[in-house]
């Protein structure tokens, strides 16, 4: 199917029902992240920025140093490093309401599967896949933890298509590119979001 770019943004930002199943499988997602974060980092702490964007990346590194972190098989992407390294780092620098939480998390593993869904098959021949859908989830999952207006989230995704980077050999190189594109899809996710945030023309 064709996706208008309207299309696209309108099912990314539709309401989130979330089910016993969902809150179950966050946090058991949660969890596997926090344990490959400290697994990548023991001196976590004492290595936390003041600013947003360096714990982003910091967060992102970390949880993807030993390439376990969780897998969606069906469509060959990584989606926790990206999207929880995001949010990890939002919870630290912003005054925030934790209770959007786990809708952020939803919402970012939502559009993260939605965009790799869109943009497969073919798209993987020549992107990685992570990189590509795992901007998206990042903007969104951000996003909905500041609890941005839809106009805002869809500028945040309209920012993040225009920093999707990431090419197909980064998974196969076997020399960290995989991992690099990983960061900069969290990285990227989360400024796509503050400048939304801030109304960036």
């Amino acid at each position: 199917r064709n996706w208008s770019d309207q299309e696209l943004i309108e099912s990314a930002l539709s309401p989130i029902e979330i089910k016993r199943e969902d809150r179950d499988r966050a946090s058991l997602l949660f969890s596997d992240y926090l344990h490959l974060l400290l697994s990548g980092k023991k001196e976590i702490v004492a290595q936390l920025s003041q600013d947003q964007l360096s714990n982003v990346a910091f967060f992102a590194k970390a949880s993807s140093f030993s390439d376990l972190d969780d897998v969606n098989w069906k469509q060959l992407t990584h989606p926790g490093s990206i999207i929880f390294s995001a949010l990890l780092a939002s919870l630290f620098s912003k005054e925030v309401n934790a209770k959007n939480f786990l809708r952020a998390v939803i919402a970012g593993y939502h559009g993260s599967s939605l965009f790799a869904q869109v943009l497969q098959p073919t798209h993987s021949r020549n992107w990685h896949a992570s990189a590509t859908s795992g901007i998206f989830g990042a903007a969104l999952a951000t996003a909905n933890l500041l609890e941005l207006s839809d106009d805002k989230k869809a500028q945040a995704l309209h920012f993040a298509s225009a920093a999707i980077g990431g090419g197909s050999s980064a998974p196969k190189s076997q020399n960290g590119a995989s991992r690099f594109t990983r960061i900069h899809a969290a990285l990227m996710g989360s400024m796509s979001t503050l400048e939304a945030a801030e109304s960036s023309p």
